[in-house]
């Protein structure tokens, strides 16, 4: 197992403030560095720099992964999830309930969807859009 980088308080805010969806400039300047005497390059460039870094990239991948690993939703997670508030619901005899848990997971896995059969006509109505009246 490999130790956490060492970073100052500086880096690991600028870091999280980048994972969260910040620019690297605009998790520079919110971190805190001092930027009241630079141009808007000049953050960029010393930005660019501070990310570049062996330490605060390998923060960012760290922090990366474990939002990945926070958020990380899939068909079965959901599936289960509907599964399990479906049992709840039918032990508490909440019949809405478990009915809304199957819909949600017939809604997941794409059986939502009105099946036509048969001849299907189509009607056009032609619409005068000219602002006349029509005339017989």
């Amino acid at each position: 197992m490999t130790d956490k980088p060492k970073l100052t308080s500086l880096q690991e805010n600028a870091a999280r403030l980048f994972v969260e969806g910040n620019t690297q400039a605009e998790a520079y300047r919110k971190a805190g560095y001092s930027v009241d005497k630079c141009t808007n390059k000049s953050v960029i460039e010393l930005a660019s720099v501070l990310f570049a870094t062996v330490n605060v990239s390998t923060r960012v991948l760290e922090l990366q992964a474990e939002a990945r690993e926070r958020h990380a939703v899939t068909l079965d997670s959901l599936t289960t999830e509907y599964n399990d508030l479906k049992e709840v619901a039918v032990e508490l005899e909440q019949i809405s309930a478990a009915i809304s848990a199957v819909n949600g997971k017939a809604k997941i896995h794409g059986y939502d969807k009105t099946v036509l059969s048969g001849d299907i006509k189509t009607i056009v109505k032609i619409v005068d859009m000219t602002g006349k009246k029509p005339t017989k």
